[in-house]
């Protein structure tokens, strides 16, 4: 199944078609370093949202550290994703499990599209809040095959 075709974003750009405005797409860097001020994050992708942007980030973190819980979650349940919880969090000299939603700005979690800056994924956001890879990223990038992505999608 081609994760784009019932993905947000492609709910995004049929409404902006259907209400004759035109098509546009945020990228956004989301990297390691500080993210600035939480409540500019928000305001900025609530801006873009208003304005019917589909929101994509390029990150240099692993995906499941700009996905919320909920969507983590979902991923895990629909096959399309199998790393561990991000350890967002420090207990000590420790980095512990921490919901993203409670240590990072909301504006930078569950875009429309993560791709990974390396190139080796790109995760493609569903209705339910599961994100699909997007397989033929995956071909290119020559992991075909690894367990983590061995399942098809009806």
């Amino acid at each position: 199944m081609d994760p784009y075709v019932r993905s947000v974003a492609a709910h995004k750009l049929r409404l902006q078609v259907a209400h004759g405005r035109p098509l546009h797409l945020a990228c956004l860097d989301i990297d390691s370093t500080l993210t600035g001020d939480s409540s500019l994050a928000g305001a900025v992708r609530s801006r873009l949202e208003d304005e019917g942007y589909v929101i994509a980030f390029d990150t240099s973190r692993t995906e499941e550290m700009v996905m919320s819980r909920e969507s983590y979650e979902r991923s895990v349940r629909a096959g399309a994703l199998s790393r561990p919880e991000p350890h967002l969090g420090h207990d000590g000299g420790s980095r512990v499990f921490v919901a993203p939603e409670q240590d990072q700005p909301r504006g930078i979690l569950d875009g429309d599209i993560i791709a990974g800056s390396t190139g080796t994924h790109i995760l493609v956001r569903q209705p339910d809040g599961a994100y699909l890879p997007d397989r033929v990223c995956l071909d290119l990038a020559g992991f075909e095959g690894m367990d983590i992505f061995s399942h098809d999608y009806p």
